[in-house]
């Protein structure tokens, strides 16, 4: 009887964990591969040329060039899923440049991204009128997440709800909950 609790007990555990945190294909990088922290560059901009990052945030601006996009982007920290969690502190700005021709309708200002790259020299240029040194990802892997809008749902039942005759003619009803949307 241990036996058979302790394998359910086993099997229970792998489970949760093999579910909890889904990476997109295009941001998994090797278990060996060492990936430098936004903060860390921003600290020492010259010190991790070269190195690979994977950072994240929502785009502040687009450009497309002849030879390639460049995004600015307002950086998050990322979940355990590499999704950036919205808060209303920024840790800077960064820049992804990218050959790839991405389109500014499709990743507009205020969408979420997460990229995989190496990291560039650093830009010298301004937000508004104030000047800034971005940190560069150039990267051939930007993952942009859908939009998701979180509804509360919460149902109303029939004042005959305790009554068995209610169970017994009545369709099957749902507690409330809270239901997740994705927008493409």
């Amino acid at each position: 009887m241990n036996s058979v609790r302790f394998i359910a007990t086993s099997l229970l555990i792998a489970l949760l964990n093999t579910g909890c945190a889904n990476i997109p294909d295009s941001l998994e990088v090797n278990d060996t591969t060492r990936l430098i922290p936004f903060a860390d560059v921003r600290a020492m901009p010259q010190g991790y040329i070269g190195e690979t990052a994977r950072w994240g945030g929502i785009i502040a601006s687009i450009d497309v060039k002849e030879n390639g996009t460049v995004l600015e982007v307002v950086s998050m920290p990322l979940n355990s899923n590499m999704r950036p969690k919205t808060k209303n502190s920024s840790e800077g700005r960064f820049r992804v440049i990218t050959e790839a021709f991405l389109d500014p309708v499709i990743y507009s200002e205020g969408r979420k991204i997460t990229a995989v790259g190496v990291i560039g020299e650093g830009e010298n240029d301004t937000i508004g009128e104030y000047a800034y040194l971005f940190p560069v990802l150039k990267s051939d892997r930007v993952y942009l997440w859908k939009k998701v809008t979180k509804i509360n749902v919460h149902t109303m039942h029939s004042p005959w709800w305790h009554s068995p005759y209610y169970w017994q003619y009545a369709p099957v009803h749902q507690y409330p909950t809270t239901v997740t949307v994705e927008q493409p």
